[in-house]
C-alpha cells in the first residue's frame, strides 16, 4: 500500500506544478488586461481635455466673428443704435475679446480726433 501512496504523491508534484504555472499565467494576463484598460482610460481623459480646450478656442473665435459681423451692421445703422452696441463691445472687451479691445481703442482715438 505504501508504494502506491508514494507513487501517487510523486506523480502529483508535476501536476500541481503545471496547474500552478497555468494559474499564474492567467493572473498575469488579467493584470495586463487591467493595465491596458487603465491606459485607455488615461488616453480618453487626455482626449477629452484636448477637445474641451479646442472647444473653448472655437468659442472665442466665434465671438470674434460675431463682433466683426455686429460692427459691419453698426456702420450701416443709424447713429441712434450705436450706444447699445458700444456697451456690448465694451462688455466683450472686458471679457477678454481681443477684437473688441482693438475696436474700443479705435473708438477712443476717433473721439479724441473729433
Amino acid at each position: 500500500m505504501e508504494p502506491v501512496f508514494v507513487i501517487g504523491i510523486l506523480s502529483s508534484i508535476p501536476i500541481v506544478a503545471i496547474l500552478s504555472s497555468a494559474l499564474i499565467k492567467i493572473k498575469k494576463m488579467e493584470l495586463e488586461k487591467l493595465d491596458r484598460a487603465k491606459q485607455t482610460d488615461v488616453e480618453l481623459i487626455q482626449v477629452v481635455k484636448a477637445l474641451s480646450k479646442e472647444n473653448a478656442d472655437l468659442k472665442k473665435r466665434i465671438e470674434n466673428i460675431e463682433t466683426i459681423v455686429t460692427l459691419g451692421e453698426a456702420q450701416n445703422a443709424p447713429l441712434q443704435q450705436l450706444p447699445p452696441q458700444n456697451n456690448e463691445i465694451q462688455k466683450l472687451a472686458e471679457g477678454g475679446n481681443e477684437i473688441a479691445k482693438i475696436l474700443m481703442e479705435r473708438q477712443f482715438k476717433n473721439k479724441q480726433k473729433s
